[in-house]
């Protein structure tokens, strides 16, 4: 028995398995900047996905930085992450708890990295509107700097965010600005 073309289940009228993702907002960086929100609320969705594009507003010796956010603006140490890494060659664990932020090592390049390499990465916020559950975080993302090749994945817990989310704000974990250029686009995913 051959498998059935997923055209034939498209003109069929089937509903889709996975639900539309609508863009809500992009922030593109006219200069270096050092942090970036976005403010609901966004009662219409019930999941958010952020794709972002960074790159370090000044020189990086390592090839990257450590990026963080905060939801709802909460500076409580309770929140955690998880990092599972790897560049072809090797692969690195870690975990962080009691932090006022998550972390995610997007690692975007320095000014002093190749024109026009940026880091990327796509994290998914699920339940958004939930008024009982913890705000997870799952991360996916990568970069090419320097030589320093690395895909990471991430999870990440803010125990102390319970309410419906209405804000995220993206900062550099040591102070630093993201560059111009740097792109933030937010989707909402309905149902």
């Amino acid at each position: 028995m051959s498998p059935i073309p997923l055209g034939i289940l498209a003109a069929a009228g089937s509903k889709a398995i996975v639900p539309a993702m609508e863009l809500i907002s992009t922030t593109v960086l006219g200069g270096a900047t050092a942090s970036v929100t976005f403010s609901g609320p966004w009662s219409a969705y019930t999941h958010l996905q952020l794709r972002v594009t960074v790159r370090k507003a000044s020189a990086a010796t390592t090839g990257g930085v450590d990026y963080s956010m905060r939801l709802n603006g909460s500076a409580v140490a309770n929140q955690s992450s998880h990092s599972l890494s790897g560049d072809g060659a090797s692969v690195t664990s870690w975990a962080q708890s009691g932090y006022n932020h998550l972390l995610f090592p997007l690692m975007a390049p320095g000014a002093n990295a190749t024109a026009g390499i940026f880091g990327a990465g796509i994290i998914d916020i699920p339940d958004i509107n939930s008024t009982t559950k913890a705000k997870m975080i799952r991360f996916f993302g990568g970069h090419n700097s320097n030589g320093n090749r690395r895909v990471s994945l991430i999870s990440g817990q803010a125990e102390s965010v319970t309410a419906a989310l209405s804000s995220i704000t993206f900062r550099d974990e040591v102070g630093d600005s993201f560059a111009a250029g740097s792109r933030f686009s937010l989707y909402g995913i309905k149902g």
